[in-house]
């Protein structure tokens, strides 16, 4: 069901673009049981304590997300590092690649969302992800479907900044060479994301994958434009 802001104007039709968040929105936000065992897994990979190693991954996450070490064995390495450790260049591999597994299995649950994007590309909507995120996604960029049906991008470990910075949804409007007054921003609220793509003009929409507030970074004390239940209500929005 469709829940407008009744002070806030209607969403502009059709959109020239609309720009998206990842985790907790198209797919969902880290489940923090999977994301446990991937984590245990990498240390065993390593030979080191898991324990420690998860608290050293977790306390580099901001690190992560800005891309200070690079790709996903850039990251391992940064963690072996602090903990004084050195492995086997065949071990890191093998932890990078279950960290990859572990990403890729969290974009394969984009199916749900997947045959939404299609149409709106169909309908002749660019799309541009906006996230926070680590190089997972980078690395996967080329491989998953998901991030085929995206023109641009915008992501904080490509870029160094976070939302709700202004560049993270102007670099990607500049891109596409589309007005900010006439785009749609869709998201789940992590990261003060529709406080930033308010200030740059962009008619925010809150969608939430269901189940994916267990690991949310910054919410936003904003409220969005509007509010969708169902992630297929974008296509009724298109003509509402």
């Amino acid at each position: 069901m469709l829940s407008f802001r009744t002070e806030m104007p209607k969403p502009p039709r059709p959109p020239q673009a609309i720009l998206f968040d990842l985790y907790g929105t198209l797919v969902p936000n880290f489940p923090p049981e999977a994301y446990r065992r991937a984590t245990e897994d990498m240390a065993a990979i390593l030979g080191v304590s898991a324990d420690e190693f998860m608290k050293a991954w977790r306390d580099r996450f901001l690190q992560r997300v800005r891309g200070r070490n690079g790709g996903v064995a850039g990251s391992i390495r940064g963690v072996l590092s602090e903990l004084d450790v050195e492995v086997n260049p065949e071990a890191l591999q093998k932890a990078a690649t279950r960290r990859l597994e572990f990403a890729r299995h969290l974009f394969d649950s984009s199916a749900l969302t997947l045959p939404v994007l299609r149409k709106l590309r169909e309908e002749g909507i660019p799309l541009a992800l906006v996230s926070d995120c680590t190089y997972e996604v980078v690395e996967c960029w080329h491989s998953h479907p998901l991030f085929a049906l995206f023109s641009a991008r915008s992501l904080s470990c490509e870029l160094g900044v976070m939302k709700p910075e202004p560049e993270r949804y102007l670099h990607v409007l500049r891109e596409l060479g589309v007005d900010a007054e006439k785009c749609w921003y869709v998201g789940d609220g992590g990261s003060r994301e529709f406080a930033g793509a308010c200030a740059v003009g962009i008619f925010t929409i809150c969608f939430r994958q269901p189940g994916s507030r267990d690991f949310v970074y910054d919410e936003d004390e904003s409220s969005a434009d509007l509010e969708i239940r169902e992630f297929s209500e974008l296509l009724s929005l298109l003509s509402y």
